[in-house]
């Protein structure tokens, strides 16, 4: 089985109401919250916010994701420090990348960089959290640490929008 997910992460609590209203599930492991991200719910929303650009920077394995709608979605959440991770593997095989924001800024870090066909560009995942406060446990690494594992897709998530990418 794959593992396929692009997510925002962060220790700030997002704004539950924000969540119910923009149909969004989160996730928590430890301190940490995973916010699911899917390309056809994006696409709904920066339509909505003005904020969807189909030939602007993208981000994603998978899904490719307009950057400026998933930033507005950090605001519409009311967090300012998080990253946004993506992954796209099967069988051990493939590629990931995060990128890291800071008072809702983009900001380069230190770390292996990725800059692939997929649109997974930014640093490797770990660097990510690490830079977030993730403390990795004894034999685990900082991904494993915050369970990111176990998460193998969100697309059941996000059914009702895939209409959204077709049109």
């Amino acid at each position: 089985m794959g593992h396929n997910i692009e997510a925002i992460i962060t220790k700030e609590k997002p704004n539950s109401e924000t969540l119910k209203s923009l149909d969004i599930s989160i996730f928590k492991e430890g301190d940490f919250n995973i916010i699911p991200l899917d390309s056809c719910h994006l696409t709904f929303w920066g339509k909505k916010w003005n904020t969807f650009d189909e030939y602007g920077e993208l981000f994603g394995g998978v899904n490719m994701i307009c950057l400026k709608s998933i930033e507005r979605l950090a605001v519409e959440l009311n967090i300012a420090d998080f990253i946004i991770i993506g992954t796209d593997y099967h069988a051990g095989i493939g590629d990931q990348a995060a990128r890291v924001y800071k008072n809702s800024t983009f900001v380069n870090i230190k770390g292996t960089f990725y800059n692939n066909n997929f649109g997974l560009k930014g640093v490797d995942i770990n660097s990510a959290l690490k830079e977030i406060g993730v403390i990795k446990l004894e034999d685990m690494d900082e991904f494993d640490t915050i369970k990111l594992s176990k998460y193998r897709s969100f697309e059941s998530y996000f059914t009702a929008y895939e209409k959204y990418c077709d049109e």
